[in-house]
């Protein structure tokens, strides 16, 4: 038992075989050419104005327009003015009553604007104490909302301080 044993490794690097490469195949470009017949100058007019009046056609169907055609009344001239009359009544009437509307939206809108009356603004305890001195005057510690707080809260200042004014006369 020596030396003359050979050993074979546990691991072998294994490389698999290349995947067999296929020609390509060619690529073929097909085109084709439809020959049509010559369009004279006469019908590529004909088609032309085929689709203007199309596109015509469309746009006043789009505006919700029709095409009119103008009639000659026939009706005796006296038929003619009492339409004319009736008319004017019948836009005099729309008339009023489209005022009338109007009036009565602006008198439902006054109605409700008047129901609609804010909130009177609270009053904080110090809103009507002054925050400035009137102009060339002095504002008073004690007639500010700090000495008025601090009079209100403070036991010893409310009784020695006023009894001393009332004492100077102030």
């Amino acid at each position: 038992m020596g030396s003359h044993y050979r050993y074979m490794p546990r691991v072998i690097a294994y490389e698999p075989p290349a995947p067999p490469r296929v020609p390509q195949l060619p690529v073929l470009l097909y085109r084709e050419f439809v020959e049509l017949p010559v369009i004279e100058p006469t019908t590529a007019d004909a088609i032309r104005a085929a689709i203007r009046a199309a596109d015509q056609a469309a746009a006043l169907i789009e505006e919700g327009q029709t095409r009119a055609v103008p009639h000659a009344d026939l009706r005796p001239e006296g038929a003619q003015l009492q339409e004319e009359e009736v008319l004017e009544q019948a836009d005099m009437e729309a008339a009023t009553q489209a005022a009338d509307a109007i009036a009565a939206a602006a008198a439902e809108a006054a109605a409700v604007e008047k129901q609609r009356k804010p909130w009177p603004p609270k009053v904080a305890p110090f809103d009507t104490t002054p925050k400035r001195p009137a102009e060339g005057g002095v504002l008073k510690y004690w007639e500010a909302e700090e000495g008025l707080v601090a009079r209100t809260t403070d036991p010893l200042l409310r009784d020695n301080v006023f009894a001393a004014r009332q004492r100077q006369g102030l």
